[in-house]
């Protein structure tokens, strides 16, 4: 009863966001058999999901997608799916700048500035992230490998560049973790050679 009442929700729903546009998260690729999360984690879908989410690109709407919204919406439900308002745009030309923000860390500007970044209505907004090299993220601490990490972190800068319509660029300098401090003494730790 649960389940069908769950399938209907999501059939209601998907037809409500039909006009949106559904967003495979950068944290995820497919392979033969479904998803494979950040941490090589496994999602079995079967072959009908499977050619739905490789059109979740933004670029279609979801009412678009010939599997229907239900499956898609599932997804949506489990946070591999974000649903946004518009086609995703691939970048101008970098000349065209007419703001540019200076960004510590990926995600710092869309964290901080969303709505200035978001309600620019078409001007040329450039984000600069300055410590692009990464030794944190949210999704798990037992990771240590750097380079998964930052990979993650710039492919979440980049979709969020394309929802924003923005240009991005990265700087490639090592955060404070991988320059040897711990991050409880981010901000007390004196200065040293690398930091300079």
């Amino acid at each position: 009863m649960i389940k069908s009442f769950n399938v209907l929700r999501r059939k209601g729903r998907a037809w409500k966001r039909a006009g949106e546009y559904p967003i495979l998260l950068p944290h995820f690729a497919m392979d033969g058999e479904g998803l494979v999360g950040p941490m090589g984690e496994k999602y079995a879908l079967d072959e009908e999901v499977r050619e739905a989410v490789k059109l979740c690109d933004g670029t279609r709407r979801l009412g678009e997608i010939a599997v229907g919204g239900a499956k898609v919406m599932e997804l949506y439900d489990e946070g591999k799916i974000v649903l946004w308002r518009e086609a995703l745009k691939m970048a101008g030309p970098e000349e065209l700048v007419d703001m540019i923000v200076i960004s510590p860390h990926p995600d710092d500007a869309g964290l901080s500035v969303a709505h200035q970044l978001l309600a620019s209505h078409g001007e040329s907004v450039m984000v600069v992230d300055v410590f692009s090299q990464t030794g944190w993220w949210r999704l798990s601490e037992d990771c240590k490998d750097t380079a998964k990490i930052s990979a993650v972190r710039f492919a979440e800068e980049e979709l969020i560049a394309r929802m924003a319509n923005l240009k991005l660029r990265m700087l490639g300098l090592p955060e404070a973790l991988l320059r040897g401090h711990r991050l409880e003494e981010i901000f007390e730790c004196e200065v040293g050679e690398r930091d300079r």
